[in-house]
């Protein structure tokens, strides 16, 4: 009965012809050939099967064994990396619950806040509309509303007011005599009276009412003279303007500052609603 040779797995390649001769021998059934067998045959089949262990299997043997390793060291990482994933999730869980947390509180004290802006609102509205009752009582007065309705419709093409006149408790028009000699005017006074309430070194302003509008003017026109008097030289004279008019009358004099002193060698005055430059053929 003819042998059985290898010809797959790790006894598959090539032999030589005693390795093929040992090979046929040991194949056939132990029956019939035993008595064949000698000692030099099985040395020789024991060393072979020795190098094939050597340069088949242990070979197959090493390479497993290194695949083995690193599938235990991919395995370990594995669990590493799952270990972490596992930390992370246990993290993040926790840093929502503590979200959850501040929102709440944030909502809490978003409540409060509300609360404290519209008690506050309230007290303000409920304080202001104290005040301003009071505010309205006082002056939509009578009194008031009469004179502020006359000061409207009064007409102050006639008037003049004096500032910078000595000033003393009442309404007294001891100086102006002395003024009107000094500007060369005896102008018929209809009426004179101190602005405001007497504050000790303080001046307050006249204003006084003239017969006609011709008066005021010719007084307008010799205030300068007042600069050369030594009792008058702080004295200004100017028509009787309304707020807005006395607003738009001191812009015109802080330009008239700053063009003189821009110019210190020319002369300017206020005409028409506008700083003009004087000519000294004017002058």
């Amino acid at each position: 009965m003819a042998g059985i040779r290898p010809s797959t797995g790790v006894f598959s390649g090539e032999y030589n012809g005693a390795e093929e001769s040992l090979w046929d021998s040991l194949s056939t059934p132990s029956k019939y050939k035993i008595e064949k067998v000698s000692q030099k045959d099985l040395v020789e089949w024991v060393e072979m099967a020795g190098r094939l262990l050597i340069e088949r299997v242990y070979p197959v043997m090493k390479s497993q064994y290194s695949v083995a390793k690193k599938c235990s060291e991919v395995e370990k990482k594995l669990m590493e990396r799952q270990e972490e994933l596992i930390s992370a999730q246990r993290a993040l869980v926790g840093a929502q619950a503590q979200l959850v947390k501040l929102q709440e509180q944030l909502l809490e004290k978003r409540e409060q806040v509300i609360t404290d802006v519209k008690t506050t609102a309230e007290e303000e509205m409920r304080s202001f509309s104290t005040v301003l009752k009071k505010e309205c009582e006082t002056s939509l007065a009578p009194q008031r509303i009469q004179r502020a309705v006359a000061a409207a419709s009064e007409d102050r093409s006639c008037n003049i007011v004096i500032y910078g006149l000595t000033d003393s408790p009442g309404d007294k028009e001891e100086l102006l005599p002395e003024l009107w000699t000094t500007l060369a005017e005896k102008p018929l006074v209809k009426s004179a009276q101190r602005l405001g309430r007497f504050i000790a070194g303080q001046t307050r302003p006249m204003k006084i009412s003239l017969a006609s509008k011709e008066m005021q003017s010719c007084i307008l026109g010799k205030k300068t003279r007042l600069r050369e008097s030594e009792l008058f030289s702080r004295v200004y004279i100017s028509p009787d303007l309304t707020s807005e008019e006395r607003v738009a009358r001191a812009v015109l004099v802080k330009k008239l500052k700053e063009e003189k002193e821009r110019s210190p060698g020319k002369s300017f005055r206020i005409k028409g609603g506008e700083v003009v430059e004087v000519s000294s053929r004017t002058q």
